[in-house]
């Protein structure tokens, strides 16, 4: 084997090993929905396709960031009317400080919630992450982060979030067009950091053994 290439291999491996010890990334994907239009209180369709994904990250330590995109969706199905648009987004988590940074504007009374406040499916939640009304259209993505004296990423996944859209049309629309429709969080696996070394080194091994049978 010549120098360079185990250099190269040696290069390979400390790049996947400092991967490996990358902070972890959760995901939530939002396509089961409260029911409005039947008399039960909290009935639930599941759809095949997430009208929106959120991802939570640790950024360092004690900023958590978190990415949400709203999806290009038909949802309701064949809709004739509406223009959907993510009113807010409901999170279990510490207190901190709520920071925008891309995307649709943070309303003024986006924010932290000390005694906290109760969801249709009776979880609790802490943060009221709001945005501006009609700011937050489909195809459109925002990024924020939390930042807090021993805030992790973890720590907002206790709590299944839970996403509210407003003015998405018939059959769900009320006065003046306004009834929201509030989706829970489904958590999405996401292979670890480790997951992705280990198949890199096992790539940069084939890739030696290859170059001995040469």
């Amino acid at each position: 084997m010549s120098r360079a290439f185990r250099t190269a291999m040696v290069a390979v491996a400390t790049s996947l090993t400092a991967l490996s010890a990358s902070a972890v990334t959760f995901q939530f994907e939002f396509k089961t929905y409260y029911d409005t239009t039947t008399l039960k209180r909290g009935d639930q369709v599941t759809l095949d396709q997430p009208v929106a994904v959120l991802t939570i990250a640790d950024e360092a330590p004690g900023v958590v960031r978190f990415g949400l995109k709203f999806q290009d969706t038909d949802f309701p199905g064949g809709r004739a009317d509406g223009s959907p648009f993510i009113d807010e987004l409901w999170l279990g988590g510490g207190k901190g400080t709520l920071n925008k940074v891309s995307g649709p504007d943070l309303s003024r009374l986006a924010g932290y919630s000390p005694a906290g406040f109760q969801g249709e499916g009776g979880q609790k939640y802490n943060w009221d992450i709001q945005f501006v009304p009609s700011s937050f259209s489909e195809g459109n993505r925002a990024t924020f982060t939390i930042s807090g004296l021993g805030l992790t990423a973890a720590a907002f996944t206790t709590v299944v979030p839970n996403l509210q859209l407003e003015g998405v049309g018939k059959p769900y629309s009320g006065l003046f067009g306004w009834t929201p429709v509030n989706f829970v969080g489904s958590p999405v696996a996401i292979p670890e950091p480790g997951t992705y070394a280990l198949m890199g080194l096992g790539l940069a091994g084939l890739m030696l053994v290859r170059r001995r049978k040469a």
